[in-house]
């Protein structure tokens, strides 16, 4: 299968994440030249890419397009732009109407429904304070925000608003076979929770109900539905149990959503093409390590190893049975004290995925497109040594980099150009260790590590991780 895809913006979790999920479930992946993409407050060349787009869609089976990078230059742009919804939607409404009438391929896209809060170091963080004063005050007594930074604001909210309708429209005019509307990092009782329902309400007459999704999240989004390619190509709707620790967390909401843990889970599974199935029945059983009241991820981690999970996880695998383990205990990081329990429990590379980043939709979109994408995979050595990398990768980084070193670092230097050398010198001294103490048994060996801050902020980092057979030069 071919598929073009326009990611979200350059991050690894939005480029570099589907490009490797792509080799493991052996789908020809065309994505636009990294350079175009823009970087951090840097916009998208909007223009080049849509002309990549034009040009390399009579050749594929079907589209993946990132509706906030064509539109407006990628996912912070589009927290920032000035113009008016009428001329963001034309540019969009064109290329997708050429699209439609140039071949048979499917188009698939994805938007963000915009968070409360701006970009920390964009072009609006002077107006960071009076938003959150305006929706979050403080006190009892009268907020004390610029009225003309909040209508700034509001008018921005409303454009992009108004986008968002136009874009649920091309899918009631099938001119989009898909449309994913995400909510960024929304808690419940924000402004993008009642943009939402809003959406929902303008598509409620429309009839398009299978071809619509409106759920949390928005960097995982290009995974879920590079997923749901590969189910629809293979002619399988994938069966995914899902076993929550504690059970009751299933209906707890999580930090950064504005849904139920367990209402999340069954949103994205039937996004990526598959279906909410009993642990009997299902293909993949995934394990969700939860809270009750999920916070950031601590300053010392948790000394109590969570043998209960661990010991379900082992006795799953050891009946046949593809397991995978979402870690959604903390927001922003793994929880150190399972990666510690999970040495030598079993082959870490026998899971169908792991992840443990940002929000738990992040997460749990990662670990379902993963698993999915693992199961439907034609096999081989390639797609194996992809799935382990990545299973490395994800340890790395959400794990040991989100989980311990970002505090570290962000204590110990003032910017991210000081601390590349420190940074590479840890992790490439954990990835040795990581593999020595997960990986045994693997039929691969670590052969080289690179590591770096892509953003020039201690957020997020680069783990690429290479692989070679057991015994190759």
């Amino acid at each position: 299968m071919r598929l073009l895809m326009v990611p979200l913006d350059d991050r690894p979790c939005t480029y570099r994440f589907p490009e490797e999920l792509a080799k493991i479930g052996g789908i020809k992946l065309l994505l636009p030249p990294h350079a175009w993409m823009g970087n951090f407050n840097r916009s998208g060349d909007t223009s080049k890419i849509a002309g990549w787009v034009e040009e390399n869609f009579p050749a594929v089976d079907g589209a993946v397009l990132s509706l906030d990078m064509l539109a407006y230059g990628g996912l912070v742009a589009s927290r920032e732009c000035t113009l008016g919804s009428e001329e963001i939607f034309a540019s969009v409404n064109n290329l997708i109407k050429k699209l439609k009438a140039g071949g048979n391929a499917f188009i698939w896209a994805f938007g963000s429904i915009m968070r409360t809060l701006p970009t920390t170091g964009g072009g609006l963080e002077h107006i960071i304070p009076h938003v959150k004063e305006y929706y979050f005050p403080k006190s009892r007594k009268p907020p004390k925000y610029s009225k003309e930074y909040i209508d700034r604001y509001l008018d921005l909210r409303s454009e992009k608003h108004a986008t968002d309708k136009r874009f649920i429209d091309l899918v009631a005019g099938e001119h989009l076979d898909c449309l994913v509307c995400g909510l960024d990092d929304t808690g419940s009782g924000n402004p993008g929770s009642e943009e939402a329902a809003r959406l929902r309400e303008h598509a409620s007459g429309l009839d398009i109900t299978d071809n619509l999704h409106i759920t949390c999240g928005i960097d995982e989004m290009a995974m879920l539905l590079l997923a749901r390619a590969a189910a629809m190509n293979s002619g399988t709707v994938p069966k995914i149990a899902f076993k929550y620790y504690p059970e009751k967390a299933a209906d707890a909401v999580p930090l950064y959503e504005d849904m139920k843990l367990k209402e999340i889970a069954s949103a994205q599974v039937k996004l990526s093409g598959g279906r909410v199935a009993g642990e009997k029945d299902a293909d993949i059983i995934i394990f969700v390590h939860a809270a009750m009241k999920q916070k950031d991820v601590p300053a010392r981690p948790n000394s109590r190893i969570p043998r209960k999970i661990i010991n379900d996880i082992r006795d799953s695998l050891l009946k046949g049975k593809r397991a995978a383990l979402a870690d959604v205990r903390y927001a922003n990081g793994g929880d150190l004290s399972l990666l510690e329990g999970l040495k030598g429990a079993f082959p870490f590379y026998n899971l169908n995925s792991y992840a443990a980043w940002n929000t738990t939709a992040n997460t749990l979109g990662t670990v379902i497109s993963h698993s999915i994408l693992r199961m439907l995979s034609p096999g081989g050595k390639k797609s194996e040594a992809a799935h382990q990398a990545f299973m490395l990768e994800r340890l790395l980084d959400d794990g040991i980099y989100q989980g311990e070193l970002r505090r570290k670092a962000r204590a110990r230097f003032k910017n991210t150009g000081s601390a590349e050398t420190w940074l590479e010198k840890n992790m490439r001294k954990r990835a040795g260790d990581i593999f020595n103490e997960y990986f045994k048994g693997s039929n691969f060996r670590l052969k080289d590590l690179e590591v770096s801050f892509p953003w020039g902020r201690f957020f997020e980092i680069v783990v690429n991780a290479a692989l070679a057979p057991e015994g190759s030069a």
